[in-house]
């Protein structure tokens, strides 16, 4: 009984410490996509000179979803001045 309660203990924190590398990864990775939709919205700002309104409007849609799906749905034809 000893050898098995050691052995599920030395499982729990191999898990902890897999676990704790993953949750690294995972901030790491969300920094990085935090970088690149802040970079795309600021090159769709500069291409297609925003004013302040759909700057506002692009912010609040960055909080719902990825900018660049937005962008990616404005690029298929889906423009206002149509």
């Amino acid at each position: 009984m000893i050898k098995k309660l050691a052995k599920l203990n030395l499982l729990y924190q191999q898990n902890a410490e897999r676990i704790a590398r993953l949750q690294a990864r995972q901030e790491a990775i969300e920094k990085e996509r935090e970088e690149v939709n802040k970079t795309e919205m600021l090159r769709m700002l500069s291409e297609y000179a925003m004013n302040a309104e759909q700057l506002g409007e692009l912010i609040r849609k960055s909080k719902e979803a990825p900018i660049v799906a937005i962008c990616a749905r404005t690029d298929k034809g889906e423009t206002d001045e149509e």
